[in-house]
């Protein structure tokens, strides 16, 4: 199982900019979706995601480490001007006649990536995102310790507001009583513009 496409190679590397911000060493275990369909490459990273144009001679889905995406993009100018013919099988990664090998380049069955909040999330993003999947879809997209971080703010945020509160007979149920509406309904929001 592969998948090849060719794109334009200034729309490629335009396209892997936008999904490597604000990507830190400590993100050097993330990963980069490439998914080839159709006419077009969508190209999806925990909170960011771009599609460009392609021509698509095997559809599929493959995840790229991303120290393996900062070293492709860093040398596309080496590469022709017009298209750049992309091929992806397990453990590799060829442009051209240049080829990038790594163990844990993968291919996989066309499914879509489904867990995904932005790079800069706020609380409620984040507690949503908690609601609207799986703890598998979570796991899949990498976000178990950002909601399980979120989680224990928010429990932090209501034990200091039901406290504040105490004094009007104010519980710590009343307030996860209110905030817990808000955040389904939030998440509701999410589904319905995804």
């Amino acid at each position: 199982m592969h998948l090849e496409f060719i794109v334009n190679p200034k729309e490629f590397r335009r396209a892997l900019k936008q999904v490597l911000v604000a990507r830190g060493p400590e993100r050097a275990l993330q990963a980069v979706d490439f998914d080839a369909r159709a006419d077009e490459l969508e190209i999806v990273s925990t909170g960011s995601s771009t599609a460009i144009a392609a021509t698509v001679a095997a559809m599929g889905l493959a995840r790229i480490p991303l120290p393996i995406v900062k070293k492709l993009e860093a040398g596309l100018g080496k590469f022709p001007k017009d298209g750049l013919r992309i091929r992806i099988m397990a453990g590799e990664l060829s442009i051209e006649s240049f080829t990038f090998r790594h163990n844990e380049i993968e291919v996989r069955t066309q499914e879509r990536r489904q867990a995904d909040v932005p790079v800069n999330a706020a609380l409620v993003d984040i507690l949503a995102a908690a609601e609207r999947f799986s703890a598998e879809e979570l796991e899949k997209g990498g976000l178990v310790g950002q909601v399980l971080a979120a989680q224990a703010e928010a429990g932090r945020l209501i034990d200091s507001a039901a406290a504040t509160l105490a004094p009007f007979g104010v519980s710590r149920e009343m307030v996860q009583g209110l905030v817990r509406p808000c955040i389904q309904e939030h998440a509701r929001r999410q589904a319905a513009g995804a």
